[in-house]
Parts: structure tokens; C-alpha cells; sequence
């Protein structure tokens, strides 16, 4: 499978995106821990709308000097427009050979096994994972000979109440 990845283009969106971390102001902990990280796949819960990916990316690249490669879902990579951001992103779609070829690679790739279950559950389920049977993502860092590294965002699912309204 292709895995390409523009670096240009990835600091680039990191630029474009930057006020993310003015109006956010994320903080992180245990960033340094990636440096003994040779390839791996970094597994976190999935924030409203993927909110948290735009620091989550630029803190990693500024604490690490490496990308993190998303792996996303198929709907995102058939998707004219969103396929085209996700790929300036370093994102690929979330195949198995895709997330081996990059963790072999020496790569660091996110992948948050809830998807859209978790990223749109109702308020009243915010950091509920929702992985019931969402495990390949184990095997693929096993085959891959890569790390399995949990991640927690914390913060992303505040921003449900202020988008969710209760209707009669």
C-alpha cells in the first residue's frame, strides 16, 4: 500500500492551524515518552469531530520532531475534499497493511478504534470508549513489531454540551 507523506505540506497545515492551540491551549504529558518509540501506534479515545487532532499533531511534531500519521476511517478516504485534507495530514486510510507498512517505517500513527460511535455519543457518554471488537489494531502493532502506546485526550469531549441541545 502507498503511504506517501509531504512534509511541506504537513507544517504547512501545522501553521494554518496554529490558532487551534491559542484558543485550546492543550497540554501534554508524557510527550518525551515517544522518543524510545521506534514505529508505533499510539491508541486514543475520539474527541467531537476529531477536535483534537490538530494540536494533537502539532504537539507531537514539536515535542518529537516526527509526524503522526492518522489512520482513518474508509468513509473519510471516499470522501472528496476531507480525502484530500486527511492525505496533506499524513493521514491514510486505517487498512491494516497501511498501519504496518508505516509503523515499520519507523512511524508514529494514531488510531482511535470508537470512531464516529465515540466521537458523536450524546453528552451523557463523553469518555466512554466504545471499542467493543475493535481489536486489530492490537495485532497490527504485534505483526508490525511496533509499539502499542495508550493515549488519553482529555478536554476534547467538553465541547459536546456547548453544541448539544435538548429537544422536547
Amino acid at each position: 500500500r502507498d503511504v506517501p507523506f509531504d512534509r511541506e505540506r504537513f507544517e504547512r497545515f501545522l501553521e494554518l492551524t496554529d490558532f487551534w492551540n491559542g484558543w485550546f491551549q492543550p497540554r501534554f504529558e508524557g510527550l518525551e515518552n515517544l522518543a524510545s518509540v521506534e514505529g508505533g501506534l499510539l491508541v486514543a479515545n475520539h474527541g467531537l469531530f476529531g477536535i483534537e487532532l490538530p494540536c494533537l499533531l502539532s504537539g507531537v511534531y514539536r515535542k518529537t520532531g516526527r509526524p503522526l500519521r492518522g489512520l482513518g476511517d474508509r468513509v473519510l478516504f471516499q470522501t472528496p475534499g476531507v480525502r484530500d485534507v486527511a492525505t496533506m495530514l499524513g493521514g491514510v486510510e486505517g487498512h491494516p497493511a497501511a498501519a504496518e507498512a508505516l509503523i515499520r517505517e519507523g512511524f508514529l500513527c494514531v488510531v482511535c478504534p470508537g470512531g464516529a460511535k465515540e466521537g458523536f455519543a450524546p453528552p451523557s457518554e463523553k469518555y466512554r470508549l466504545k471499542w467493543e471488537g475493535h481489536t486489530g489494531f492490537v495485532r497490527t502493532a504485534i505483526r508490525a513489531g511496533g509499539d502499542l502506546v495508550p493515549l488519553a485526550v482529555i478536554g476534547s469531549d467538553g465541547a459536546r454540551g456547548v453544541h448539544h441541545v435538548d429537544l422536547p
